[in-house]
Formats: structure tokens, C-alpha cells, sequence
């Protein structure tokens, strides 16, 4: 497995959370509550693609196919 990390978003510095090392504890804290509020809503953007893709596994399923393990 030869994955180069560095080219993904999420390993990337997050700005918003650049100076977290010299914040109190409850700035630190509310700084990462904020980042993790932008989840659900970046979910929300693609519900359609993730229950496209939940039913076209359970189809597959029922079908008697399986996932790859990759």
C-alpha cells in the first residue's frame, strides 16, 4: 500500500486551526467543536450520491455480490 498522504485535503494545514498549540484549553476546544460542525454539512451536500451508493450495494447484495476488499 503506497498511498502519498500528503496530496489529501485532510492532511493538509487547516488555517482555521493554525494556532491551536497557543490557545487556553477552552479555545482549543470550541476550535475543534467548530471544525467538526462543517462535517454534517458537507454531508448533507452529497446525501444523494451516499443513499445512490447504499442502494446500489444492497442491490448488489441482494444479488449475492460482495464488496471488494481492496
Amino acid at each position: 500500500m503506497n498511498e502519498n498522504f500528503s496530496a489529501l485535503t485532510t492532511e493538509q494545514v487547516n488555517p482555521a486551526t493554525a494556532h491551536i498549540d497557543g490557545c487556553t484549553t477552552l479555545e482549543m476546544v470550541r476550535l475543534i467543536n467548530d471544525e467538526d460542525k462543517k462535517v454534517a454539512s458537507a454531508i448533507e451536500r452529497v446525501l444523494p450520491e451516499i443513499a445512490r451508493a447504499v442502494d446500489e450495494i444492497a442491490e448488489s447484495f441482494s444479488r449475492g455480490g460482495r464488496l471488494p476488499a481492496t
